[in-house]
């Protein structure tokens, strides 16, 4: 999964969990007062009262919110992520079959823009795969970056941004990673910064990271979990420089 969803359905789940507590306190609260020998029987009363307890504080509710809309956000992930599959071998598609086929996976978790942003994170990686078996490299088509004079788009995906090591890092920000004939571009959430090609002493890959060392300041990591993705990565790099 993107990593940029990932974050969001974390977020989502936590704040489904979050409104549930509401019950499971209401609940708990409830068979407290009712355990009391004032209202129900002593072994009634010993049931009630630990069942509370586990109510209020486990948060069996909130838990079941939070599973419940995991499982609907993985499985609507997994709905686009086919159907973007099965879009990138129709190369003939037009606009307003794309335009149809897009506003029919729209739900309330993803709307009309992330279901485009999963589409093109799945074609992308499917392409990286293709060029990196093809030695190829082709410009990629993107509004979210300003392009400088004769700078050309080849590589896009999304990513985590640390710094560090890849033993030890801080992760920064979440977000959109780019490489063209001139930079490697981040777009995120709180953070957008951009390393030209001549100030990288030292670029590596690992199993699920690209590493950036400068001539100055903290080596850069963003991690890619698609290996077919930082291959063509390297390719395009060592092409480029």
């Amino acid at each position: 999964m993107s990593p940029i969803f990932e974050n969001k359905k974390i977020i989502l789940g936590n704040a489904q969990k979050e409104s549930g507590k509401i019950f499971d306190v209401t609940i708990g609260i409830l068979f407290a007062l009712l355990s009391t020998p004032l209202v129900t029987t002593t072994l009634l009363s010993l049931l009630l009262f630990p069942l509370g307890i586990f109510v209020g504080f486990y948060g069996p509710i909130g838990r079941s919110f939070k599973d419940s809309f995991l499982n609907n956000f993985d499985q609507t992930y997994n709905s686009i992520s086919l159907e973007a599959a099965k879009m990138s071998k129709k190369k003939d598609l037009t606009s307003k079959e794309v335009d149809k086929r897009v506003n029919e996976l729209v739900t309330e978790s993803f709307d009309y823009e992330e279901v485009l942003d999963v589409i093109g994170f799945v074609e992308d990686t499917l392409n990286h795969k293709a060029y990196l078996k093809k030695k190829v490299k082709y410009l990629v088509p993107d509004t979210k970056v300003t392009l400088k004079a004769g700078e050309i788009l080849y590589f896009r995906t999304h990513t985590i941004w640390a710094q560090g090591s890849p033993d030890n890092n801080v992760v920064k920000d979440i977000g959109y990673f780019y490489l063209s004939n001139k930079r490697f571009i981040f777009i995120g959430e709180y953070n957008s910064h951009s390393i030209t090609l001549s100030r990288i002493v030292n670029f590596e890959i690992g199993n699920n990271y690209a590493l950036i060392c400068k001539t100055a300041g903290k080596n850069e990591i963003f991690e890619i979990n698609k290996l077919e993705s930082l291959s063509y990565l390297k390719f395009l790099y060592e092409k480029l420089t």
